[in-house]
């Protein structure tokens, strides 16, 4: 152990034939395969995958085309409405003069609301 001490204070680099194992450790080649359990409840958590998968990809096939036709009719019944009040007649009240309440009142403006008013506590703007 002295020797080891000194060859590693020296910076010299040990060989792996030099190194000792501990007689606790075993190498990993040496430790042989892990032996495979076959319970008794293998095949039922077997089934339940299966069960499972199964259940999943059915409801995946029968719900696709009805969640694609809902997204067609929603974007179809969007497209063709219209405003019940004219953007115009709309008044509005944004609390709040900081990022948010600056992006909502430029967007309100950008659809058409003409009345909107801000309200903040502070003396300035920006939250």
């Amino acid at each position: 152990k002295k020797e080891r001490k000194k060859e590693r204070k020296k910076g010299r680099k040990m060989s792996s034939e030099e190194i000792e194992i501990p007689t606790a450790i075993e190498p990993y080649a040496e430790a042989g395969n892990p032996e495979r359990y076959w319970t008794w409840y293998r095949p039922f958590g077997l089934l339940f995958n299966l069960l499972v998968t199964t259940t999943v990809l059915v409801f995946v096939i029968i719900l696709s085309p009805i969640i694609l036709v809902h997204t067609i009719h929603r974007k179809w019944k969007l497209s063709r409405s219209s405003f019940h009040t004219d953007p115009k007649d709309i008044r509005i009240a944004v609390i709040g003069a900081g990022w948010t309440g600056m992006q909502t009142i430029l967007r309100l403006k950008e659809h058409g609301v003409v009345q909107v008013k801000g309200f903040e506590k502070l003396d300035r703007l920006g939250g």
